[in-house]
């Protein structure tokens, strides 16, 4: 079991209704965190994490567990702190 801290920037805060929570898990790893996520905020918040097939984080998202990338079967552990972020492309040319 596991308590970790969950932000939400943007679209997922609009979802979710609210911009950061604590959230527990009794399996520790990414996939069980959405299972958690989508069982409160419904199937738009899993649509909007994963591909179409929910096997990957969709192209134009981050989520990020302590600053780094996590994958469906990234373990997760006490205190750990993860961020639903979209990702922003883009630069100037030349």
């Amino acid at each position: 079991m596991a308590k970790v801290f969950v932000f939400y920037d943007g679209v997922f805060a609009g979802l979710t209704g609210r911009e950061k929570e604590w959230v527990e898990l009794d399996v520790s790893d990414f996939s069980h965190l959405m299972d958690k996520l989508s069982q409160e905020y419904g199937d738009k918040f899993r649509e909007a994490v994963l591909d179409d097939e929910r096997i990957d984080v969709r192209a134009g998202v981050s989520v990020l567990n302590n600053g780094r990338r996590v994958e469906l079967k990234t373990p997760l552990q006490e205190g750990d702190e993860l961020a639903f972020l979209i990702s922003i492309a883009g630069g100037a040319d030349g």
